[in-house]
């Protein structure tokens, strides 16, 4: 039972996240709503996109924002990051580390990130990330 409380975690976290983005307020107000920026690529952080994440070291895994989920600010996203999710959650404007990835998650809402030592296979979250309209990387 306890092997699944980090991706209940996990889980809290992606919805709180959702309901703190909200719907399409600005959608028609922003004139198409920036989207280029996720293009282009590549690289070491050009381009100018805000970035934010959620890092679970406890939990061996991070919630990355980006585009639309950093519209409105980051403070929604960091009041969701906090010690009843995860007692080692810490958010920060930065990219979730990369070292020693097993996997990601990535959705509109975000991308998760999972580490050596995460507690349900690979596999297991690879369904579960498709099976909520993911696309899952194995590292």
């Amino acid at each position: 039972m306890s092997k699944l409380r980090p991706l209940r975690s996990l889980v809290i976290l992606t919805m709180l996240a959702l309901a703190a983005c909200g719907g399409d307020k600005k959608k028609d107000a922003s004139g198409g709503g920036g989207g280029g920026g996720g293009g282009g690529g590549g690289g070491g952080g050009g381009g100018g996109g805000k970035v934010a994440s959620c890092d679970m070291p406890s939990a061996m895994s991070c919630r990355e924002y980006r585009g639309d989920n950093l519209a409105l600010g980051t403070e929604s996203l960091a009041k969701l990051c906090s010690p009843e999710i995860s007692a080692s959650a810490k958010f920060s404007e930065t990219p979730c580390p990369t070292a020693k990835v097993i996997g990601t998650c990535a959705k509109p809402t975000g991308k998760d990130f999972f580490y050596e030592g995460y507690p349900i296979p690979a596999a297991d979250v690879e369904k579960d990330c498709q099976a909520g309209g993911g696309t899952f990387a194995a590292k």
